[in-house]
C-alpha cells in the first residue's frame, strides 16, 4: 500500500533528498500552537461508559449481602466496571438504587507518531494548514523499518503498528470484555477528510512498566535511506522520481 505525506515542500524535499524526518509525539499534537488539521487536544484520549442495567437485569447478576451500620441486611448486586472495579446496585427497606452510569477516562501513554494519508487528493491537503507538496511512500514496509531503526538510535522503542485512523466519538460504551478501540487510533469525525494512517512507536521503558509514562519530545531523524522508498511531487498531485 502506498501512503502520502502532505507537508511544506522544503520538509518533503529534505526527506526525499537527505533522509531528514521529524517524528512527532502524541502529547505534542495536543499543543495549541500547531496548525489547523494537526492540533487536537484530545489525542490519545477517550471515555468508557457503562450503565447499571434495569432492576430486573440486575437481579440476574452476582448477588452478595452486607449488614448496614444499623444491623440491617442489604442485598447488593455486583457488576464489573470499565476500570476492572466492582460496582453494584442495592435494595434495602423497599428502596432501589439503579439506572446509574460509571465511566473511566483513558489517557494513552506518550509515544512517537508519524502520520500519513492513504488518499492522494486535494481534499486532504486542504485539511492541513501549510501543506503545498505531497511525498508518496512507495515501499511502506521498508520505510517504516528504517524509521524504527533510526528511532532506536535515539531511544529504545517498540513499533506498535501502522493502522488507519477510526473517525468516531471518543465516548464509547464499554463492551464488558476489554478497553475497546485503542484511543491512539481514534479521531473526531471533523478530521475525517484527512483519511489518516498513523504509525506508532512506544518507548520500551513505558511499555515494560505499567506506571511509567516516559516524557519524550519530537525527534529529527537523519537517515539517507529513507528517501529511497519515496517519490516527491513538485506540485501536489504530479508525482515524479527525479532527484532535485
Amino acid at each position: 500500500m502506498c501512503l502520502y505525506r502532505y507537508s511544506d515542500y522544503k520538509f518533503n524535499a529534505s526527506l526525499f533528498n537527505l533522509g531528514i524526518l521529524r517524528v512527532g509525539t502524541l502529547y505534542d499534537f495536543r499543543r495549541a500552537e500547531h496548525e489547523k488539521g494537526i492540533q487536537d487536544d484530545l489525542e490519545g484520549k477517550k471515555t468508557l461508559t457503562k450503565m447499571v442495567p434495569s432492576w430486573n437485569e440486575i437481579q440476574n447478576t452476582r448477588k452478595s449481602s452486607i449488614i448496614s451500620p444499623e444491623g440491617q441486611k442489604v442485598d447488593v448486586y455486583l457488576h464489573e466496571g470499565p476500570g476492572g472495579q466492582t460496582y453494584g446496585a442495592f435494595k434495602t427497606g423497599g428502596c432501589k438504587l439503579s439506572n446509574l452510569s460509571v465511566k473511566r477516562e483513558i489517557n494513552s501513554k506518550d509515544c512517537f507518531v508519524l502520520c500519513f494519508s492513504w488518499h492522494n487528493s486535494s481534499d486532504v491537503s486542504n485539511c492541513l494548514g501549510g501543506a503545498n507538496s505531497c511525498l508518496r511512500i512507495d515501499d511502506t514496509n521498508s520505510f517504516i523499518n528504517e524509521v524504527t531503526i533510526a528511532l532506536n538510535t535515539c531511544i529504545p522503542v517498540y513499533f506498535l503498528g501502522l493502522k488507519k485512523v477510526i473517525y468516531k466519538s471518543r465516548i464509547e460504551v464499554w463492551n464488558s470484555r476489554n478497553l475497546g478501540t485503542n484511543p491512539l487510533f481514534i479521531k473526531d469525525k471533523s478530521f475525517e477528510e484527512q483519511k489518516e494512517v498513523r504509525a506508532i512507536w512506544l518507548p520500551k521503558i513505558s511499555a515494560n512498566f505499567a506506571r511509567v509514562n516516559l516524557k519524550i519530545n519530537p525527534v529529527v531523524l537523519a537517515n539517507k535511506n529513507l528517501g529511497k522508498f519515496c517519490s516527491l511531487s513538485s506540485s501536489l498531485f504530479k508525482i515524479y522520481n527525479q532527484r532535485l
